[in-house]
């Protein structure tokens, strides 16, 4: 029919449906109100107040001002009832006022803005309506270091990166500011989400969360912790194991995902060795949990997050050896070329693989090929996974000792069987 404008009426149902449904979100509560609350209007009303946005907004191109006039006298009634309420209940709550004025601007988000960035708005004020307690609940338990800690991220991320100069630090040594920078902000910025997850989404993470968690921050330092409160036998044998394996399962994803960041080419090459070490990996790790006993099982927090993952020692250290380790693999591959590599590999992996490896993989001098970079990033892994089973071995209890014994002799043999394959 001739005249008849489809994305109108589409708008317009749009716009009468997510309004009604703010509303509801927003008064659903209302029965169960505190005496010192007032609540603007029902439902009908944000819906109505949808509509008027819409009519006047269609209409502006007989009255251009009608729209700007209708949102001055909604704004009138809201101030109205903002500082009725408090006059009268000493409530300075703004989000109805916020909102309503939110759903009046709907038609003409729908009208000039695309339909996905519309909807991302109606949702993230639903939401936002909705979760206001647990945003209540959560700011109450964020320490004030946080934001601190926060601030930091963002500058190193957002700042100094950009910023930092891209020439080499030495001459013939490819090493420059940036890439150093840009190791850090890796590293870190893994630690800290694996830091936030576990001190405020899972702070009382059963003992195989906290395997995963801490692997994601450092499988060693899991490892060594776990292994030690296997004596004090709060959780089961089995879940103790579980989640010290599940800590080196996590160790490989990181590790994935700094491949990925750093080389791509490699992280192609590298991802059937990887899902199969992964793979491999979880089923050791189910086999072995699915075993505990239910009666022992005591849900703690087992891994503490001692240690700011942000923390300017914990850079400088991870620097230092990050300088060190490319510092020693330019010498290495200059004296004795390839074959020195495997040795250096090997000893890197006792010590903290993630400088060894990003230093391995930003080497762009076309000396090592993507197979040599695989079977030394590999040798490194192995190395650092004896040493964890080492460390597990020595410190777990008798019957933990055990089953870790078996679970890290599978895991160490898929490793073998991927270097002497690439071998």
């Amino acid at each position: 029919m001739e005249g008849f404008d489809v994305s109108a009426v589409v708008n317009f149902l749009l716009t009468v449906v997510f309004s009604f449904i703010i509303g509801l979100e927003l008064n659903k509560k209302k029965e169960k109100r505190e005496a010192g609350e007032a609540f603007f209007g029902t439902e009908r009303t944000l819906a109505f107040v949808g509509i008027l946005g819409f009519v006047l907004l269609e209409g502006s191109t007989y009255f251009p001002a009608g729209y700007m006039s209708g949102w001055a006298a909604l704004s009138v009634f809201l101030a109205i009832f903002y500082f009725s309420n408090i006059w009268h209940f000493k409530n300075f709550g703004l989000t109805k006022v916020l909102v309503a004025q939110l759903v009046y601007t709907l038609p003409l988000l729908l009208k000039t803005q695309p339909l996905w960035l519309a909807l991302l708005v109606i949702v993230l004020v639903i939401t936002l309506v909705e979760i206001k307690e647990q945003i209540k609940a959560f700011s109450q338990r964020i320490f004030s270091e946080e934001f601190i800690t926060l601030a930091k991220f963002i500058m190193i991320t957002g700042v100094i990166l950009p910023l930092a100069p891209k020439a080499p630090l030495l001459e013939g040594f490819p090493l420059s500011f940036y890439k150093l920078w840009l190791a850090v902000v890796a590293i870190s910025g893994i630690s800290y989400l694996s830091y936030l997850v576990q001190k405020y989404v899972y702070p009382h993470a059963g003992t195989l969360l906290s395997g995963v968690l801490g692997g994601l921050y450092s499988s060693t330092a899991t490892t060594f912790l776990l292994s030690k409160r296997s004596q004090d036998r709060i959780s089961t044998p089995h879940e103790y194991a579980a989640g010290i394996l599940s800590a080196t399962m996590m160790m490989f994803i990181r590790v994935f995902v700094l491949i990925w960041l750093f080389k791509g080419e490699l992280a192609l090459f590298f991802s059937p060795y990887f899902g199969a070490l992964i793979a491999g990996s979880a089923l050791v790790v189910f086999f072995i949990y699915q075993r505990r006993s239910k009666a022992g099982a005591v849900l703690e927090n087992m891994l503490t997050v001692r240690q700011n993952p942000l923390e300017f020692r914990m850079a400088l250290v991870f620097s230092a050896l990050y300088i060190f380790f490319s510092l020693i693999t330019e010498y290495t591959l200059e004296q004795y070329g390839n074959a020195g590599l495997p040795v250096l590999s090997f000893i890197a992996g006792l010590a903290d693989i993630d400088p060894f490896l990003i230093s391995l993989l930003q080497e762009e001098r076309g000396a090592l090929s993507v197979e040599r970079i695989a079977l030394a990033a590999m040798q490194t892994i192995t190395a650092n996974n004896l040493l964890k089973m080492l460390y597990a071995l020595v410190l777990s209890e008798s019957y933990t000792r055990r089953l870790l014994l078996y679970g890290f002799g599978l895991i160490n043999a898929g490793c073998i069987a991927v270097i002497l394959f690439l071998y």
